[in-house]
């Protein structure tokens, strides 16, 4: 049972990762992706508006494994004709005892996202070169200026590592965007015997 769990949520995850075209889109089955790739060019090169081959390909690797998680790495590319192709990334970290999928929350204590999220754009600014005061507003899309985490991110041994999707944050030619925070700063938001306490010191 669980193993079939650990399945749908890869299934829905590569499902979310096959709307490349349009984040709308919803799939029901990779079936249903792959006609869709084949209708999609066959229509485009009948009409002339496409001459280049038509790609998706998507990956799942194993990027941790032991006896009470599983992180899953799904990474995918598609070019459907225009300018460039896209790539996309997605994290799937599994607890392996209770049989889900671990979030945000499963891993901090109530009311955490005001800190965090504090935490986290201080890092993003460091990254970034930018003051603690200059706009966010002009060279970056996050909603009314203000910084915000994701809940794309994967969890290592030494702390969390949240990845920005090409456009979500930033342009295409900037590519992905990746922003990691150290346990050592988020330790006090950590709830106890989670998933990630085998890595606190």
């Amino acid at each position: 049972m669980r193993q079939k769990v650990l399945n749908d949520s890869v299934r829905n995850k590569l499902l979310q990762m096959s709307a490349f075209g349009d984040p709308a889109e919803k799939y029901t089955s990779l079936e249903q992706v792959a006609e869709d790739v084949v209708s999609s060019y066959e229509a485009d090169v009948a009409a002339g508006r496409n001459t280049l081959p038509t790609s998706l390909d998507i990956a799942v690797t194993v990027l941790r494994q032991d006896s009470s998680l599983l992180v899953l790495k799904l990474n995918g590319y598609a070019y459907m004709g225009g300018a460039h192709g896209s790539e996309k990334t997605l994290f799937l970290n599994w607890n392996t005892r209770a049989g889900k999928e671990v979030t945000l929350d499963d891993i901090f204590q109530n009311d955490y996202k005001p800190a965090l999220n504090k935490i986290a754009e201080r890092i993003f600014r460091r990254n970034e070169k930018l003051s603690d005061t200059a706009s966010l507003e002009d060279h970056y899309s996050f909603d009314k200026g203000k910084f915000s985490l994701n809940d794309n991110f994967m969890i290592t041994p030494v702390g969390l590592s949240f990845l920005y999707n090409e456009y979500e944050i930033k342009s295409y030619a900037e590519g992905q965007t990746t922003l990691f925070i150290p346990y050592a700063q988020i330790k006090s938001l950590i709830r106890p015997k989670t998933v990630v306490s085998q890595y606190l010191k």
